[in-house]
This record gives C-alpha cells, sequence and structure tokens, in this order.
C-alpha cells in the first residue's frame, strides 16, 4: 500500500467516525471506478469529442481583444449535460483536457466526490495545455487539479478544500516520494516548521537538494544544519535558493557566502535579477558596517543602468529590514517615479 493510499484509508476511518451530521461532510467517500459507452450517450459524446479536438483548458474569454471561449462554451454545455457519476468518470478520459474540464465541471457542482478524484490523480503528469486571457502555458493535469480547489480559482461558487482535505494533501505531497508536480514546492514552501515535519524536511533538503525544502528546514535554526544549507552556496544553480534560506535564519556563519555572491555578481556583465533582488534582501538582514559597505558601492555605481536596476533592488531591502545603520543609505537613492512604482509593486508582491 502507498503512502497516499494508507493516508487516505486512516483519514477515511478517521473522518467518517467524527464527521457524520453536517451539512457539508468533511469526509473522504470512497471512489468507485464508474465507466460510461460515450456511443450510447450522443450528446454527450459531441461534447467530449469537440473538448478533445480543441485540446487545450481555456478560460470564458481568450487573446488581447478578450474574445469568447468555444472549449469554454463546450465547457459551459459540458457541465449542463453531464451528471456527476459522468463527469467523474471523464476525469479518467484518454485525453488531458477533456479530464480537466470534468474535474472542473464536478468541482462546480460541489459533490463530496471531488477529493477522491483528486487523490487519485496527484501522480497524473501528463501535460495539459490551458490560456487564461492571454497568458497561455502548460502544466501538469496534477497540478490543474489541485489549482482548482484552491482558494486563488477564478471561479468563485466552486469546490474548495476543508481544512482536514488540506491537511491530508499536504501531508500526501510531503511524505510520498512518487510524486513530483509543482504544487508539492508550494506545499514545502509555505509548510510550518513543525516538529513533526522537520524529519522529512531535512530528509528531503539533504538527499533530493530539495531548494523548496531548504528555505523550510532554515526556518527551524538549528545550528546542526548549518553545514548543510551552507553547502547550497557552492552550486550557481543553487545559491538563490541559499539565499533564501538564510533570510529565513541570518546566523553570521552565513555572512561570508552571502558576500562572496555578491561580490561574484558584482563582476558579472549580464544580471541574474532574482539572485540579486534577494542578495540585497539577504544582506540587510545583517546590519554591521561591511553590509553598510556594499550597499554604499551600489549607490555610488556610476553605471546608469546598473544604478538604477541594483537601486531599486536595494531600496526594497532597506525598506523591507529598516535599521539606523541603513538610512544614509536610503536618503542617496534617488530613482525617478516610475522606478519608484516598482519598488512599490515588488513590496507588495514580495514572497
Amino acid at each position: 500500500m502507498t503512502i497516499l493510499q494508507t493516508l487516505t484509508f486512516i483519514l477515511t476511518a478517521s473522518i467518517l467516525f467524527a464527521c457524520g451530521g453536517q451539512e457539508r461532510p468533511d469526509k473522504i467517500v470512497e471512489q468507485k471506478p464508474v465507466y460510461i459507452n460515450l456511443d450510447t450517450l450522443p450528446d454527450l459524446k459531441k461534447i467530449v469529442d469537440g473538448i478533445e479536438k480543441g485540446n487545450r483548458v481555456e478560460s470564458s474569454h481568450i487573446g488581447e481583444g478578450g474574445s469568447p471561449s468555444k472549449q469554454w462554451y463546450k465547457y459551459e454545455q459540458l457541465k449542463k449535460v453531464a451528471t456527476i457519476d459522468q463527469l467523474v468518470a471523464l476525469t479518467d478520459h484518454k485525453n488531458s483536457a477533456v479530464r480537466c474540464y470534468a474535474f472542473q465541471a464536478l468541482a462546480t457542482k460541489r459533490s463530496d466526490k471531488i477529493f477522491p478524484v483528486l487523490l487519485k490523480h496527484l501522480n497524473d503528469t501528463s501535460r495539459v495545455s490551458t490560456q487564461s486571457g492571454c497568458i497561455g502555458m502548460t502544466q501538469y493535469v496534477a497540478d490543474y487539479f489541485v489549482n482548482v480547489v484552491t482558494p486563488n480559482y477564478i471561479e468563485v461558487d466552486i469546490y474548495k478544500l476543508n481544512q482536514t482535505e488540506n491537511k491530508t494533501l499536504d501531508s500526501i505531497l510531503l511524505n510520498d516520494k512518487s510524486i513530483i508536480i509543482s504544487a508539492k514546492s508550494s506545499v514545502l514552501k509555505t509548510l510550518k516548521p513543525t516538529a513533526d515535519n522537520y524529519t522529512r524536511i531535512r530528509q528531503l533538503v539533504k538527499d533530493d537538494r530539495n531548494k523548496s525544502a531548504l528555505r523550510t528546514l532554515a526556518k527551524y535554526q538549528k545550528q546542526t544544519d548549518k553545514e548543510l544549507i551552507a553547502s547550497f552556496f557552492k552550486d550557481d544553480n543553487t545559491q538563490s535558493s541559499a539565499l533564501y534560506a538564510v533570510r529565513e535564519f541570518p546566523d553570521d556563519y552565513f555572512y561570508s557566502h552571502v558576500k562572496k555572491v555578491f561580490e561574484q555578481e558584482w563582476k558579472q556583465e549580464l544580471y541574474d535579477y532574482p539572485k540579486w533582488r534577494i542578495c540585497y534582501q539577504t544582506l540587510a538582514k545583517y546590519p554591521k558596517p561591511e553590509t553598510v559597505e556594499l550597499f554604499d558601492r551600489t549607490t555610488k555605481s556610476k553605471d546608469e543602468f546598473r544604478y538604477k536596476i541594483l537601486c531599486k533592488y536595494l531600496l526594497v531591502a532597506l525598506t523591507k529590514y529598516p535599521n539606523k545603520l541603513y538610512e544614509p543609505i536610503k536618503l542617496k537613492i534617488k530613482l525617478s517615479d516610475y522606478q519608484m512604482g516598482e519598488v512599490k509593486d515588488e513590496l507588495e508582491n514580495d514572497y
């Protein structure tokens, strides 16, 4: 029995015992296979075939002009024509767009079957093309399923996971090594550093070199983890993750590593914008004269482009992590109204 199956079984038993007569039962309903023969359902078959032919999941309006989507119209027809059991069956359709639209339609009906269907498809790494407005992308089907039932999804009247379901999902994503979807990284980034999670988080960092888990590990601020965290500075591809981790755990042990990244990037002709952004914020967690010198070097840059780009990130860092030592530096930063708007946006969307 896999971790996913084991957790589902345990949660099913405990939740069924505790949550019996609620308006919306917080329970996992046993998922039995549902089969349909579309050849005997011509109206539904026509809709499904049309979605399969379009082979993309679209929002109601697409493109720069916001034209009505034909795929969305087919999805609306799917919601009207298909029963809940038929939608459950269609989440196993061979076409990824059909599976996603079927799951989304099922969520709009707020069926208690939605969570078992979600758990069943957490290993669905088939790709699905999506377009919302003028933004197109490709993602795993499992990620699409997870996104549909999270609070940020655009449809309001749709099934959202309750606290128990969210906890179950997070536990499965954290512990099941077979699951590789992007939602796993999202869970790791926001996971609270509890004692129960520590061993698994450290294992992901040590054995899998998981960059998302690294930031969470740093939140524990354990002295015994410092060497492991610092090891991520050795590779250019993991330095940004190491900087995020040190921002959570600004121990003096890491300061030389952070300065080394600054000096390394200062010599580069090309700019790694995300790395510069987090580098300044991490340095700002070390209010000392050496840090002020690095910041002052930025304000004295004679290269206009470098000055504008780096001072923007520097001002974000100094605003987010203020200190009396940094006040003279802030006064030296002169940016245009447009650039100050970018600073404001950076602060509002910071993470």
